[in-house]
């Protein structure tokens, strides 16, 4: 008999803090807590590419990465949630048109054991912000079972 629970793989999905989110160094973002357990994230010098994140180990299978994102300050990143196999394999991001709501990628297939990083995007130009909640990561077959139950 199958599991009737869908399982958030994330550590801290709500989040409560920033601990379990990163920026490597060349980066010069802002990442803070705001009421209501939002991430939030600042891009503060108008960096490329400028993102936070997260990483699991997870064995092969396909997974779904999704949040609740507020609207963005400023200029958004098309490509919000990115789904990283390290050190370099990209696979689909979710794609986003700036309207605040709920974002989930794609299905993405993890072809083998794998260190996979999760990244929240920010806009590129100085001041650009963002919110994020209610994050998640699960398998496809959880992601599924959570949307026929209205979840």
């Amino acid at each position: 008999m199958s599991d009737p629970c869908a399982r958030n793989l994330l550590p801290n999905p709500k989040p409560t803090d920033t601990a379990d989110w990163a920026f490597y160094t060349g980066k010069d973002i802002r990442l803070q807590m705001l009421s209501d357990n939002r991430l939030h994230i600042t891009n503060q010098s108008g960096t490329l590419d400028s993102y936070v994140y997260t990483q699991l180990q997870l064995p092969a299978g396909t997974y779904r990465f999704g949040a609740e994102v507020s609207a963005p300050q400023g200029a958004y990143a098309s490509n919000l949630l990115r789904v990283v196999i390290m050190p370099r394999t990209e696979l689909t991001p979710a794609t986003w048109d700036g309207q605040a709501g709920r974002i989930v990628t794609p299905a993405n297939v993890v072809p083998e054991d794998s260190t996979v990083e999760f990244r929240v995007m920010v806009g590129p130009n100085a001041n650009c912000a963002v919110w994020v909640r209610q994050l998640f990561v699960m398998s496809e077959e959880d992601y599924q079972h959570m949307i026929a139950n209205n979840i």
